[in-house]
């Protein structure tokens, strides 16, 4: 899958709604191929509303959007076109600091990061797993609640016969 953005990366673009232009910033949260929409279970609030619309022919991106002027501030979702899509120059690094889960003995016990689902070690201090490589380029306005994370991990991970989950009994 070729692709223009890299999940992370700073874009920039403009929107119309009712004869109103808005300049938008974000980063790419996720990169959805061509044919496919935006995954529901992690952007359900794309769909309220009108929803996304048809699937594109193209790679796509989700971009994130702070709301709010504060630190902890809550994220919009957005599906732009990709034709409006510009990159954005980040001169400093965001670096979210992450530390390393138990000992080496432990080490081989891996949660899925809350950004990229990648196995690792690595947790973010409130309390979801976060690898090194996304807490480089992740705002903390864009980390999960432990609780989404969650959610999110037990509607991807497809549950076997026999499995007890949490709360099943």
């Amino acid at each position: 899958m070729d692709t223009k953005f890299q999940i992370g990366a700073a874009v920039h673009w403009a929107s119309q709604s009712s004869g109103t232009t808005k300049e938008k910033t974000g980063r790419i949260l996720a990169v959805v191929p061509a044919g496919k929409r935006p995954d529901r279970v992690q952007f359900l609030s794309l769909y309220k509303g009108a929803g996304v619309g048809l699937s594109r022919d193209h790679v796509s991106y989700v971009v994130g959007v702070e709301v709010g002027k504060t630190l902890g501030s809550s994220v919009r979702y957005y599906w732009p076109r990709v034709a409006s899509l510009e990159l954005v120059k980040v001169e400093s690094a965001i670096g979210l600091e992450v530390h390393h889960e138990g000992s080496a003995a432990i080490s081989s016990v891996l949660e899925r990061c809350c950004m990229c689902r990648a196995p690792t070690p690595y947790w973010h201090g409130s309390d979801v797993a976060l690898c090194p490589e996304c807490a480089k380029t992740t705002e903390l306005a864009m980390l999960p609640t432990k609780k989404e994370w969650l959610a999110k991990e037990r509607a991807l991970t497809p549950r076997t016969f026999g499995q007890i989950g949490h709360g099943d009994y």
